[in-house]
């Protein structure tokens, strides 16, 4: 199960007192509105403490997702799980169009230039306002690509491959 399960962010406060929580969104759920009967599963930073709880409401209020669940009435129940992780099952995630991809399934893919050349591999999305920005690392280099249709031609997840362009800029001269 553990293996199905996608990180969401974490609980950072209690909000109200009707055992609502906050959630600090991972790039993957920023959009952060999680459909009434979502399962969600909290786990305490050691391991230790798990449960699977019920999306009973969720609003989003820029950067925290605020949560209500079905099994939490009382804020004396919600503080026990500030702190801890939220996953949710990769199963329970909508469908997206082609050529939109969930943050998970990006993580690891090759980057190589159109022409073919290795930049590295991807490991790590960061949010801006405009659009995201990909952290491509090789040998001890970071290249800094925006998540642009301009830049990024072709992903393809079962290859574990990310063809981009290179703009002007991008890189270096000499390391191109």
């Amino acid at each position: 199960m553990e293996d199905t399960l996608l990180w969401v962010g974490r609980i950072v406060k209690t909000q109200g007192i009707k055992g609502q929580v906050r959630l600090f969104a991972s790039v993957e759920g920023a959009a952060g509105d999680f459909p009434k009967g979502t399962i969600i599963y909290l786990k305490d930073p050691q391991g230790t403490r798990k449960r699977q709880v019920t999306v009973a409401s969720s609003r989003v209020q820029h950067p925290f997702t605020i949560l209500s669940f079905q099994e939490i009435q009382r804020i004396e129940d919600a503080q026990d799980w500030v702190g801890c992780s939220a996953f949710i099952c990769k199963e329970s995630l909508a469908a997206l169009p082609p050529d939109e991809f969930y943050a998970y399934q990006l993580f690891g893919l090759q980057v190589k230039t159109e022409q073919g050349a290795s930049l590295g591999v991807l490991e790590e999305i960061i949010p801006t306002g405009s659009n995201d920005v990909f952290v491509v690392r090789k040998g001890g280099q970071e290249i800094l690509l925006p998540a642009t249709d301009e830049v990024v031609l072709r992903v393809d997840v079962a290859k574990k491959e990310m063809t981009v362009r290179l703009l002007e800029g991008l890189l270096p001269e000499d390391d191109i």
